[in-house]
């Protein structure tokens, strides 16, 4: 057996002693054969998307169209960050007296009525949308997309003077760059920028450029101060101005098995078919096969029926061809390149996959709590970078018109939104309970922070409970609080515990 060395030895004797050299560094950075392929650019986060954003953008939006864990993945954004009821305002405008910090309810109530009535009847300049459908929009082409324009158009024409236009990414031309401009801005992707990198105007077509009828506005692009345009997106670098598809590191790998997948049906049903060849052996005498039917092109046509044999001519045999799709191991495979879309995508295995069946209590919860706390952090991007952008123009609007009849000169008091996104039930909702009691008596937890992780708020909760007792009572009515044994009266006239 033969040892090897030390990597410092220098084997050389012509070139002197020894001599100790170290390849110690960050191995990661190293160019050798098996690192020849890997090539780098060290682009900023805007000159790395400049060329390729139509793409990204295109390409994610036909793997929604087309394939169906992609669709399922945006549904999945709309379901767990929106919820089926949206994230809801409660207004928590009050002020100190005596000190003690005092709601003002009457406010708060009709603040929360006016913006209900707006999202129901007129947040969309469009008139198709209400709030919720909205806001779900709104995340889905994020998703997809990696970015929406939402345009604020304070003036319009309905009861709150305030309304928004959704703006696809396409409006904002990624193509449109300027290194300078006379006051010494610059225009990235369609974006103006002042020497901070702060922004400061918006620049869109007057139609969607896949519009067949499309055509520049004085052959000019129309320029929208930025204090006009919520930019929605996910920031994942400093330099980065424009929002990239959130499927694009799982895109390759979702095309590749949704063709896989494909091919693998198609041989399935081939071999289903169980078809095969009419060949003639040699030395046979030259009689023609005739099958059923001719085509016109002389192609013989063979009809076949379960459970019938047909006689054929001397001279002919019949060869199978018995393909055996799907292969052993596509099961497993297929399973293995989805774990990885999962992981690309910021979301378990088996919610992506509907798959449970080799799912335990345990894993699967541990698996969850990892998920939702991924939802729980878009939650909080969205409402920062969404929610609460529309919310404060839209109050600034309403003060002006009759719907809230409020003092204006009181505005910081009343802008003071909170946000409730939707909140999850535990598989085992029982034992969650129990654990939930005991952490609230030891200590570990507040009733607060037990009502905020089911989408609830505390202050809400007490009104609503005490309201629902005062209707108990007014309808002469009791019920057994729980834990309680109530006394009921027995046939003898006894009470029973």
């Amino acid at each position: 057996m033969r040892i090897a060395p030390p990597r410092w030895f220098n084997r050389n004797k012509k070139d002197g002693p020894a001599v100790r050299y170290y390849t110690r560094g960050w191995k990661g950075a190293a160019i050798d054969r098996l690192t020849a392929d890997w090539q780098t650019s060290s682009l900023s986060a805007d000159g790395e998307l400049r060329d390729k954003l139509k793409i990204l953008r295109a390409r994610a939006r036909d793997l929604w169209m087309n394939d169906d864990y992609a669709k399922k993945y945006i549904n999945m954004l709309s379901t767990n960050i929106i919820g089926p009821k949206g994230i809801t305002l409660q207004n928590k405008a009050g002020e100190w007296l005596n000190g003690k910090w005092v709601f003002d309810t009457v406010a708060n109530r009709k603040i929360e009525d006016a913006f209900w009535d707006w999202g129901e009847k007129f947040c969309d300049v469009t008139g198709t949308l209400n709030w919720l459908a909205l806001q779900r929009l709104v995340v889905e082409t994020v998703g997809r997309d990696g970015e929406i324009f939402i345009r604020k158009v304070p003036g319009f024409k309905n009861s709150y003077a305030f309304a928004l236009q959704l703006l696809e990414a396409d409006y904002c031309p990624d193509e449109y760059n300027v290194a300078e401009l006379p006051g010494g801005n610059r225009v990235v992707m369609g974006v103006e920028l002042d020497k901070w990198g702060r922004r400061v105007a918006y620049y869109f077509t007057a139609k969607h450029p896949g519009d067949g009828r499309y055509m520049f506005v004085n052959e000019k692009y129309i320029r929208i101060p930025a204090n006009e345009v919520i930019h929605v997106y996910e920031k994942t670098r400093s330099s980065q101005t424009r929002g990239v598809p959130w499927m694009a590191t799982a895109m390759t790998r979702l095309k590749m098995l949704n063709a896989y997948e494909q091919a693998e049906v198609v041989a399935a049903r081939a071999g289903a078919g169980k078809m095969g060849f009419f060949t003639q052996e040699d030395g046979a005498d030259g009689q023609k096969y005739t099958g059923d039917r001719v085509k016109d092109n002389g192609e013989i046509i063979s009809e076949f029926e379960p459970g019938v044999f047909e006689q054929l001519p001397p001279g002919f045999k019949f060869q199978g061809w018995d393909p055996q799709h799907p292969n052993a191991n596509y099961g497993q495979f297929h399973k293995d390149i989805l774990r990885s879309i999962s992981a690309g995508l910021g979301v378990s295995y088996n919610s992506l996959a509907n798959d449970l069946e080799s799912t335990s209590y345990s894993s699967g919860r541990i698996g969850i709590l990892e998920e939702r706390d991924n939802w729980r952090k878009l939650q909080q991007w969205i409402i920062a970078d969404f929610h609460q952008k529309v919310f404060e123009p839209w109050l600034e609007t309403a003060f002006l018109t009759p719907k809230l009849n409020l003092p204006a000169v009181k505005f910081d008091k009343f802008n003071s939104a909170t946000w409730h996104a939707r909140g999850w039930d535990w598989v085992d909702p029982e034992k969650d309970a129990n654990a939930n009691i005991e952490s609230i008596n030891f200590g570990l937890k507040t009733r607060t922070e037990v009502l905020a992780e089911n989408g609830k708020d505390f202050t809400e909760h007490l009104e609503q409970l005490k309201e629902e007792k005062k209707a108990i009572t007014d309808a002469g009515l009791e019920f057994k609080a729980p834990g309680e044994k109530k006394e009921v009266e027995t046939k003898t006239g006894g009470q029973e515990k």
